[in-house]
């Protein structure tokens, strides 16, 4: 018997009207009709899978990093257009500044949490020192321009939320209390 994956490798695209479950080096996709499998990219961790509102698969994760001195990974993002077709680099882009400030706070080194669902495209990761640091860092990756990141000191992004006029929004926990609250600044 195939074993179930855990839990949390499972996730509801709901703009896309699919469930997908991550597996080591596939994503398997649950369309209305049947179980579709696709490979997952090379070269790339991947940690969660999105949709593109024109149905194109976005990766997100970590890659062996030769960009970033001193790091070993850096946060990745991976787009294919339709199955069969290449697989396309789209990490975030940011300016001097902010990179050098993200990369300083130990939030380039992965992606963990992806929304491609609307625009701007949402990821997220922990600072690489969590057990020092809960900070989180939210990225807005933008089809034109700049990408935008925000760190949320002793927060912890937990899920997007695309549902309300005002834009998309981010929940997340504070660690010490267990709170969920929302954040919208610096995302829309």
């Amino acid at each position: 018997m195939a074993e179930v994956p855990a839990l949390h490798q499972w996730k509801v695209h709901p703009k896309a009207g699919v469930v997908t479950v991550l597996d080591s080096d596939r994503v398997h996709v649950l369309t209305e009709e049947c179980w579709e499998s696709r490979p997952l990219p090379d070269h790339i961790e991947t940690r969660d899978v999105s949709f593109l509102p024109d149905g194109a698969l976005s990766c997100a994760g970590r890659v062996p990093s030769d960009r970033i001195p001193g790091a070993t990974t850096e946060a990745a993002v991976r787009v294919q257009e339709a199955p069969d077709t290449p697989w396309q680099a789209r990490s975030p882009r940011l300016g001097p500044l902010d990179a050098i400030q993200t990369i300083r706070s130990g939030g380039l080194a992965e992606l963990r949490k992806l929304d491609a669902e609307g625009s701007p495209i949402l990821a997220s990761c922990l600072c690489s020192w969590f057990t020092e640091d809960e900070s989180s860092f939210l990225f807005a990756l933008r089809s034109g321009g700049k990408d935008t990141v925000k760190r949320l000191k002793s927060d912890t992004v937990r899920l997007f939320d695309r549902s309300g006029a005002a834009g998309p929004r981010a929940a997340a926990e504070r660690r010490s209390s267990g709170k969920m609250p929302l954040s919208t600044d610096g995302i829309g």
